[in-house]
């Protein structure tokens, strides 16, 4: 009970920073799985499917956070310590992550596309989310 307690003490900041990771990473992992694999959600338990599905989309938040590096550490403008530029760097990341994969889950599930078209979507536009940073990088370092 005091787990329960100590969560209910968080203060909004903390709350909202949990949920969105919570919904970037954890989230689109269990619904990929339940959608194109669902028998693994009965045969793993909790701990292992959790874990499932944080290996399959933190490669992305941890991608698309590198990414925005170059924007939030560069910008003179943004008047903070570092500890809330790599916050605000996960942020950015969770929500380009969130918007990313759970789109692709709703196409996919409003089609009844495979996985393989899952996968070459989310590719697709990984890549243009990679151009896109590339190209704004280098134009704001020349």
């Amino acid at each position: 009970m005091s787990n329960i307690g100590e969560f209910a003490n968080l203060d909004l900041r903390r709350l909202l920073i949990f949920l969105l990771l919570f919904a970037s990473t954890i989230a689109p992992g269990i619904l990929l799985v339940y959608f194109f694999k669902n028998s693994l959600i009965t045969s793993l338990d909790i701990f292992k499917l959790i874990l499932f599905a944080f290996s399959i989309t933190i490669p992305v938040f941890v991608l698309n956070s590198f990414l925005l590096i170059p924007f939030i550490h560069d910008k003179d403008s943004l008047k903070m310590d570092d500890e809330n530029r790599l916050s605000l760097n996960f942020i950015f990341g969770g929500l380009i992550t969130l918007i990313q994969l759970n789109a692709g889950i709703l196409i996919a599930y409003l089609f009844h596309f495979p996985i393989r078209y899952f996968v070459f979507y989310f590719c697709a536009v990984q890549l243009v989310i990679v151009f896109v940073c590339l190209v704004k990088s280098t134009k704001e370092s020349t």
